[in-house]
């Protein structure tokens, strides 16, 4: 198509099948990207890696890992200011901090070193290699370092260093006024004049990633649990955030992005910043009167979006957790449960309850539940066959009893009996969907009425028809008419509410909607054959999940959720 008739497609259509017919299209808004659209989005490299800790540098910059290779500078309000490329490997030590306007990074042994005011894509420098884990103090210059068999003194400035004990299998270190703190096995060493200090210590490590900030200690554990203590290690008040991982009565707010933080930052009074698991950095606000922290602000992306569920009101369902129609697109995340290893496609109960199939641990399980309420993980240790991989997913109802459809991309099929409430009862065997010619490369599933299937594989709409206990193609389609805007491109996504059809056109740049009952095309968002990234356009779209006059769509190319109104 020529760039003037593409030009020509306007961003919002109002189609011309009779006033009944017609629907628009508006944008409402981005969820789960802090940077919303434009320049200022926040992008995450393609292969996820752990957070290595967060820097806040005397400009307000926020400085953090987004994936392998990536670092990111942002402002504090959740804009993406910068990025660079750092070395590709990653481990569990891997950790960043500052010496003055200096960024250190260990990243898996290596040593590398950035100025703060560098500019976008410069490349950091090699500091040393073959190091166990690093401070994230400083003093006079220097940072404590680890190597296999011994802690020393690094100099940023020129690379050199200074013996300061020896010691093995060290995990964490950290820098006070007088001494050097080493965590080895759980154990806190305290090093200072060269010597281990004896009476008193080692002792019990109050967490991981110990961090002295601001003359106070913070240590993190799992399920988003931060602790803080004074400077002589006494409980301040301990428990501050999460409390997961203690045994803490009461309520504290958890956010499912952090799962186990790596690193603290203050970024002036009460304000502070909290580097996640996967490098998904949260802002914190500490409040005095409650001793507690509240997770105000979420700076990250949407990386990976497998799973899209969306409720009556407005809840919108993602991965492990949930956000709510009207949030700004740096909320945090709501109703966090722990991430699994994998998830497929959602499918909507009664529009009201999401099951969704996917691995644990290891373990077939399955998320279901209401999205205004916490997600029930549920995994099923045994007779049960759900495999990896699982790509689309719908309800049927072929005994009028539900039964979840599960598929891979590769075609294999299985059902699940479950309940009114979306629980797993059992196997319900191989699910046969015999297509009239071979399909390469499945995505997804939904209803199109309780005896039609509808399935998307290798860009076409497959329709399946229930005969006796298996499916049967009754129809395959590319487009709704001659025209070459009216063709889909060579991959889609499809879901529906029994209502509408809306197919995420992946390579064309755009999302559509269909009647169920007529088939007629109502409208369209995006501009055929152009990404974009503002809030009119977006960029291979692909996960879409739709419910009544909402639709949420993953903008996969921006990393971002949109949100989409239809209007008559």
């Amino acid at each position: 198509m020529s760039p003037s008739r593409r030009a020509a497609l306007p961003l919002l259509l109002s189609l011309a099948m009779g006033a009944a017919d017609a629907a628009t299209l508006a944008c409402d808004g981005v969820l789960g990207n802090s940077g919303e659209q434009g320049t200022t989005l926040v992008r995450f490299g393609a292969q996820p890696a752990r957070g290595i800790g967060v820097v806040c540098d005397r400009f307000g910059g926020l400085w953090d890992r987004a994936g392998r290779g990536v670092l990111n500078r942002y402002a504090a309000d959740g804009r993406q200011t910068g990025t660079y490329a750092i070395p590709d490997g990653a481990d569990g030590h891997d950790q960043l901090t500052a010496v003055g306007d200096t960024l250190v990074m260990l990243i898996a042994s290596r040593l590398v070193a950035l100025d703060i005011a560098a500019a976008p894509g410069s490349a950091v420098r090699s500091l040393a290699k073959d190091l166990r884990c690093i401070s994230f103090a400083s003093r006079g210059g220097k940072i404590a370092v680890a190597t296999k068999d011994r802690v020393a003194w690094l100099d940023i400035a020129d690379g050199t260093t200074t013996p300061i004990a020896p010691l093995a299998e060290v995990d964490g270190l950290e820098v006070a006024d007088d001494a050097v703190y080493a965590e080895i096995k759980g154990q806190l060493h305290r090093l200072a004049g060269g010597t281990q200090d004896g009476e008193g210590w080692p002792r019990q490590a109050p967490g991981e990633r110990l961090q002295l900030v601001s003359g106070t200690w913070y240590a993190h554990a799992w399920n988003s649990t931060l602790k803080r203590y004074t400077s002589d290690f006494e409980p301040a008040p301990g428990v501050v955030l999460g409390g997961g991982s203690g045994s803490f009565i009461g309520h504290l707010d958890a956010n499912a992005d952090l799962v186990n933080g790596r690193g603290v930052a203050r970024l002036g009074g009460d304000l502070y910043a909290i580097s996640g698991l996967n490098g998904l950095l949260q802002l914190i606000a500490w409040h005095g009167d409650r001793q507690q922290f509240e997770v105000i602000r979420r700076i990250a992306s949407v990386a990976q979006c497998p799973t899209l569920g969306l409720d009556q009101e407005g809840n919108v369902y993602q991965w492990n957790g949930s956000w709510q129609w009207n949030d700004r697109p740096d909320a945090p995340m709501r109703l966090g449960v722990s991430p699994p290893e994998e998830l497929g496609q959602a499918a909507m109960l009664d529009g009201e309850r999401m099951i969704a199939a996917g691995v644990m641990w290891g373990r077939p399980t399955f998320f279901h539940g209401r999205l205004g309420e916490e997600m029930h993980v549920e995994r099923i240790e045994r007779d049960c066959v759900l495999k990896r991989g699982i790509v689309g997913a719908t309800i049927a109802h072929p005994a009028d009893q539900p039964v979840l459809i599960a598929i891979d991309a590769h075609g294999a099929a299985e059902s699940y009996a479950i309940d009114a409430e979306g629980r797993f009862r059992a196997d319900d065997g191989a699910t046969a969907l015999a297509t009239a010619s071979p399909v390469a490369q499945w995505t997804s599933l939904a209803m199109k009425d309780r005896t039609t299937l509808l399935a998307a594989g290798d860009g076409a709409v497959i329709e399946f028809t229930l005969q006796g206990a298996s499916w049967h193609e009754s129809r395959r389609w590319r487009s709704w008419g001659p025209a070459d805007s009216e063709h889909f491109g060579a991959r889609i996504v499809l879901a529906g509410d029994g209502r509408t059809l809306c197919v995420s056109d992946c390579e064309r740049q755009r999302v559509l909607c269909f009647d169920c009952a007529s088939g007629s095309l109502r409208a369209s968002f995006g501009t055929l054959d152009v990404r974009g990234a503002d809030l009119h356009a977006l960029s291979s779209p692909t996960t879409i999940a739709v419910n009544g006059r909402r639709i949420a769509v993953y903008d996969a190319g921006n990393q971002r959720i949109i949100k989409l109104i239809a209007r008559e």
